[in-house]
């Protein structure tokens, strides 16, 4: 995800990361877990893994996106299991509303 200024510049402290846990294709799993080798033989050590991911979803794949800003915040910040299990019943709440 890159933060868009209206004067449409980008700077390398707009890219913020977007943390993924479940891919439920088995067959992505695959493919990104080949490119994140691929990458870090080729010494690529400085790509955020979502470049690494948008490589494998190419056109092969399709991918859903819950947008929090429908839940009226603009971040989840998940540091341990417990941050992780609080966002996602949060979500689910939501979800059922």
């Amino acid at each position: 995800m890159i933060v868009t200024r209206s004067s449409h510049e980008t700077l390398p402290s707009d890219r913020k990361t977007i943390s993924l846990y479940i891919l439920r294709s088995s067959d992505l799993a695959l493919d990104f877990h080949r490119d994140m080798a691929d990458a870090i033989s080729k010494g690529e050590t400085a790509l955020y893994y979502e470049d690494v991911l948008a490589r494998s979803l190419g056109s092969k794949y399709r991918l859903a996106a819950i947008e929090t800003e429908n839940f009226g915040v603009t971040a989840f910040e998940i540091d341990t299991i417990e941050d992780l299990e609080a966002a996602e019943s949060w979500v689910a709440g939501c979800r059922q509303q």
